[in-house]
C-alpha cells in the first residue's frame, strides 16, 4: 500500500513539474515581447481542479500559436519587401550601367567629331597652299560662321547637282573592315539621317585618310547634308562641283551654291563668290560686287579675301589703280599670315615690318 501511495505521489509530482514547465516557458515568451500587447497573466496551478488548469494552459498555448503565426506572417512580409528592394537595387544598377554606356558613346562620338575637325583643318591648310598657287580655286573648309561688316546682296537658293538616284545610303557608306569604331558610328548616324554625321562622313571621303578617297560618295553625302540645311555642306559641295570632283564640273551650279552659303554668312563662301565675280567664272564679271563680297569675307575672318581685295585695288576697280588701298589690304592679309600678300608688299616696296 505504501508503494502504491508513493507511486501516485511521484506521478502527481511529475505532472506538476510538466505543467510548471509549460506555464513558465509561456511566461518567458510573454516577457520576451508580445507584438499584440502586454504580457498576459500566467494560469494559476489548480492542484484540486486539474481540468480547469488544463483548459487555461490550452488557451495560453493557442494564444502563443496565434502570436507565432502573426510573427511568421510579418517575417514573410519582410522577406517579400527585402526581395522587392533587391529587385529595385538590381534595376538601379542596370540603369547606372546603361548610363555609363551612354556616356561612353557620347565620349566616342565627341572624339570622332574632334578627329574630323582636325582632318578638316588639315584639309583647309592644304587647300590654302594650293589656292596660293591658283587663287581662283576655292576649296573645302570646316564650318566658320561669322558676321560680315556689310550686308551682302541676296540670291536665290542654288540647285543641287543630281545625286546618285540608283544608289542607296547603305552602299554609299561602306567602310574598311579595320575602320575605327567612332567612324562606324558616324556612318550609322549618317544612314539614319543625321545631317551633321552626313557632313562629317562626306568630309572623311573627300579627305581620304581613314578611308579610301572617294569624291562620288563625298558628293552624295554633302548633298544629303546640304538638303538638311548644313551650310558648310553647301559650300563643300560647291567646291567639288566647281572642280568637277565626283560630279560633272559645272561652274554656274557651283557659283549658285557659293552664293547660297555666302548669304548664310559663310566666310569662305563669301570669298569664293568674290572670286567668281572677279574672274567671271560661273557668272558675269562684276568687280564692284567682287569687292563687296571680299570685304564681307575679310570682316568675317577670311584672310585670303583681304589679299584678293588688295589685288582688285592694285588692278583698279574702275580702271585706275589705288596702290594705297591695295597696300592696306595686302597688309591685313600679310598680318594674317598670307604668304602671297607678304610677297606683294615686298614687290611694292612696303615689306611687312618685324
Amino acid at each position: 500500500m505504501l508503494r502504491v501511495y508513493l507511486g501516485l505521489l511521484l506521478v502527481v509530482t511529475l505532472g506538476m513539474i510538466a505543467v510548471a514547465g509549460v506555464y513558465f516557458g509561456d511566461d518567458l515568451l510573454n516577457q520576451a515581447g508580445d507584438p499584440d500587447g502586454p504580457s498576459r497573466p500566467a494560469c494559476e496551478v489548480y492542484a484540486e481542479e486539474p481540468d480547469q488548469e488544463i483548459r487555461c494552459l490550452r488557451t495560453a498555448l493557442q494564444e502563443s500559436d496565434a502570436r507565432i503565426g502573426a510573427l511568421e506572417s510579418q517575417l514573410g512580409e519582410t522577406d517579400r519587401q527585402r526581395a522587392a528592394l533587391e529587385d529595385s537595387e538590381a534595376r538601379v544598377r542596370n540603369l547606372e550601367a546603361e548610363a555609363e554606356d551612354a556616356d561612353r558613346l557620347r565620349a566616342e562620338l565627341a572624339d570622332s567629331r574632334a578627329r574630323i575637325e582636325e582632318l578638316e583643318a588639315q584639309l583647309r591648310e592644304d587647300v590654302r597652299q594650293q589656292e596660293q598657287a591658283r587663287p581662283d580655286a576655292p576649296a573645302p573648309a570646316g564650318e566658320a560662321p561669322g558676321d560680315p561688316a556689310n550686308e551682302a546682296p541676296g540670291e536665290p537658293v542654288a540647285d543641287r547637282p543630281a545625286d546618285h538616284a540608283t544608289e542607296t545610303p547603305g552602299n554609299l557608306a561602306p567602310l574598311p573592315h579595320d575602320a575605327p569604331a567612332e567612324l562606324r558610328q558616324v556612318a550609322n548616324l549618317a544612314m539614319d539621317g543625321n545631317p551633321e554625321a552626313q557632313h562629317d562622313l562626306a568630309t572623311t571621303y573627300a579627305i581620304g585618310t581613314t578611308v579610301p578617297q572617294n569624291f562620288e560618295r563625298a558628293v552624295y553625302w554633302y548633298g544629303r547634308s546640304a538638303d538638311a540645311g548644313i551650310i558648310n555642306a553647301v559650300y563643300n559641295l560647291a567646291v567639288l562641283t566647281e572642280r568637277g570632283l565626283g560630279v560633272e564640273r559645272d561652274s554656274e551650279a557651283a557659283f549658285a551654291m557659293f552664293l547660297e552659303a555666302a548669304n548664310a554668312d559663310h566666310p569662305d563662301a563669301m570669298n569664293a563668290a568674290g572670286l567668281a565675280y572677279m574672274e567671271g567664272v560661273g557668272t558675269g564679271q562684276d568687280l564692284i560686287e567682287a569687292a563687296n563680297w571680299f570685304q564681307a569675307a575679310s570682316a568675317a575672318g577670311n584672310v585670303r579675301a583681304a589679299y584678293h581685295l588688295g589685288r582688285l585695288f592694285e588692278r583698279g576697280l574702275d580702271g585706275a589703280p589705288d596702290l594705297t588701298a591695295a597696300i592696306a589690304w595686302y597688309r591685313v592679309a600679310a598680318e594674317g599670315g598670307d604668304q602671297q600678300a607678304i610677297e606683294a608688299l615686298e614687290r611694292l616696296g612696303y615689306p611687312l615690318g618685324p
